[in-house]
């Protein structure tokens, strides 16, 4: 039980990194349609 207990913290903190990656990744991504749309007086 110690080890679980020991191993969740760093289970989380790559979690937590991992989905901060992703949605900084989706963020890109979005900014760039975004302003590709703004460009291209689509919105």
């Amino acid at each position: 039980m110690h080890c679980k207990s020991e191993q969740s913290p760093c289970e989380q903190s790559l979690d937590t990194s991992v989905i901060r990656r992703q949605s900084t990744y989706n963020l890109k991504k979005v900014t760039r349609l975004v302003s590709h749309s703004l460009s291209c007086g689509e919105l």
